[in-house]
This record gives structure tokens, C-alpha cells and sequence, in this order.
């Protein structure tokens, strides 16, 4: 499946909830950049993007059933949507099995399981990071323990510079 046919497929799935379509696009985007500044190959980095697509597939659904949409219950949730959403696509089984898994670990911290992995926790902590800064909440002063990648690093020191004294 092509990366744009799942950010559309996921735009419509999200039924006009802006900030879910501005979520996973800020997501994809951020992943899409670690993936590339790792210097990661072309078959990892596709699965990242797909992954960063589809990782909050499981939020309407949790809203619904819940009334809100935590980490935890988002994690629960998604496998079988995630299945549901590869249904009937190109992607390869394994691969569809691999995004399922990360998807439903994307708030699971350690152990971190890949690249993909890795990835997805980075780009979905900084915007969840940033989208509180907007909100009101206080700039980190450092990077969650989990972050080991040296693109994911550069990233938040960019993001979240030190505050000028």
C-alpha cells in the first residue's frame, strides 16, 4: 500500500476529527524524518510510515466505547482494526502483523522491540509532548529515557530548546 493511500484511507477513517487527521499527520511526519536521519533502508521505513498512519486507529473507537482514549485502551483496542484497515491491500501478512504489534505497544515503553518500534515511541512522544506545550503543560527539559536515536535527540533539543535565563 502506498503511504499516501493510507494517510487518506486513515483522513477518511477519522471521520473529520481534526485533530486526530493533524495528529497523525505531525506523527507521520516527525517518524518519516527519524527513519530518513537514521539512514534506515527502505523496507523499514515503510513499515514506520504505515505504522505512524495507523497508530491511533484504535482513539474513535476508545471514545466511543470508553468515553476518553488512553494509552493503554488504545493499545488494547487496535490490533484488530489495524487488520481490518491492511485488509484487502498489498501489504504482505508479516508486515501487516508487525504494524499491528507496534500499534498495539505504542505506548509501551520498554522493552522496545526495533526499529519500528523505536521509531513510532519517539515521534508519538514528541508531538503528544508538543501538542501539551500548546496546551498549557511545561516544556520537557530532557527526552524521555526510551529516546535513543540520534535524529529523535536532535529533534527534541529543537523542539524544546532550554529556556533562556
Amino acid at each position: 500500500m502506498l503511504t499516501g493511500e493510507a494517510i487518506a484511507k486513515m483522513v477518511d477513517f477519522s471521520a473529520g476529527n481534526l485533530h486526530d487527521v493533524d495528529h497523525l499527520l505531525h506523527v507521520f511526519g516527525l517518524a518519516k524524518a527519524i527513519a530518513e536521519g537514521e539512514g534506515l533502508d527502505a523496507e523499514t521505513s515503510h513499515v514506520i510510515e504505515l505504522a505512524a498512519v495507523v497508530h491511533d486507529i484504535a482513539c474513535p473507537l476508545c471514545r466511543k466505547k470508553y468515553g476518553s482514549a488512553p494509552g493503554k485502551l488504545q493499545e488494547k483496542e487496535s490490533a484488530p482494526l489495524v487488520r481490518e484497515f491492511f485488509a484487502g491491500t498489498d501489504e504482505p501478512q508479516q508486515t501487516v502483523e508487525r504494524i499491528a504489534w507496534v500499534v498495539s505497544h505504542h505506548h509501551t515503553y520498554e522493552p522496545v522491540d526495533g526499529a519500528v518500534h523505536q521509531v513510532i515511541l519517539e515521534a508519538d512522544w514528541l508531538v503528544n509532548t508538543s501538542e501539551g506545550v500548546r496546551d498549557g503543560r511545561p516544556a520537557p527539559t530532557r527526552p524521555a529515557p526510551f529516546f535513543a536515536t540520534k535524529t529523535g535527540l536532535a529533534l527534541f533539543a529543537a523542539m524544546f530548546p532550554p529556556a533562556a535565563e
